[in-house]
C-alpha cells in the first residue's frame, strides 16, 4: 500500500522542477560577425590604465583587475580588458 502512495506524492513535484535554460548561443540570432567582439581592434588601450577604457554606449566590455571577481558567462561579444596590478591594461580578449 505504501508503495502505490509514493509515485502519486512524488510526481506532483517533479512536474514543478525548473526548465534548463536554453543556451545563450542557441539563442542568439545575430549573425557571427555581429556579436564577435573582435579584440584586435582595441589594441590602442594596451599599456594604458585601465580608467581610460571609454568605448561607443552599447559595447559590452569590463576592466578586471588582479583578483577581481567576476561572473563566469562568456559572452562573444563582451570585451575584457585585464589590468595589472598598477591598473595597466596587459590583456584584452573576449568573453
Amino acid at each position: 500500500m505504501r508503495l502505490t502512495v509514493l509515485p502519486v506524492i512524488l510526481f506532483p513535484l517533479l512536474a514543478c522542477q525548473p526548465e534548463a535554460p536554453a543556451d545563450a548561443a542557441e539563442t542568439d540570432t545575430r549573425p557571427p560577425e555581429a556579436t564577435a567582439c573582435k579584440p584586435d581592434s582595441y589594441a590602442a588601450f594596451l599599456g594604458r590604465p585601465g580608467s581610460e577604457v571609454s568605448l561607443p554606449e552599447g559595447t559590452l566590455y569590463r576592466v578586471i583587475g588582479p583578483g577581481d571577481m567576476i561572473t563566469m558567462d562568456q559572452r562573444a561579444e563582451r570585451v575584457n580588458f585585464e589590468t595589472d596590478a598598477e591598473g595597466i591594461v596587459r590583456r584584452i580578449r573576449c568573453g
